[in-house]
């Protein structure tokens, strides 16, 4: 299972930093699957796994990828790939970038941030309190 830090806020929870952590955690733990289920081998799985920080691939190197490249996915797996040697082949295999982009994308939307909640609370409160407050068609 992939746990996930909590975020503090909506801003944080979309910006660069969160987004290559989402992808490079659920590449992560697509690797896991696909070694338990002998598709890859688990020492590279184990490698992706350790290297799936922003520690390893920096935001910034991401950011200057996806310029050159323009691909938004593509600027973070090809870092990636130089650091993970024989386990490079095995990064990403058998998903397209849409797999994993649209699984990020629901992970963020169903991801409440902390300082949220009030917020939503307070929201929620005056839409049910105060209907004449919703427009009309």
């Amino acid at each position: 299972m992939m746990v996930l830090p909590q975020a503090d806020s909506i801003g944080q929870l979309f910006s660069a930093e969160w987004h290559q952590t989402l992808c490079m955690r659920a590449e992560a733990a697509m690797a896991a699957v696909q070694a338990r289920r002998g598709i890859i081998p688990a020492a590279a799985a184990a490698e992706i796994a350790r290297t799936a920080s922003i520690d390893f691939v920096p935001v910034a190197r991401v950011a200057a990828e996806r310029e050159r490249l323009g691909h938004t996915f593509v600027a973070i797996i090809e870092p990636w790939s130089e650091l993970l040697g024989d386990a490079a082949e095995w990064l990403h295999f058998g998903a397209t970038s849409a797999d994993v982009l649209d699984t990020v994308l629901v992970v963020q939307c169903g991801t409440q941030p902390r300082s949220s909640s009030r917020t939503c609370s307070r929201s929620r409160s005056a839409c049910w309190s105060s209907p004449a407050t919703i427009a009309q068609p």
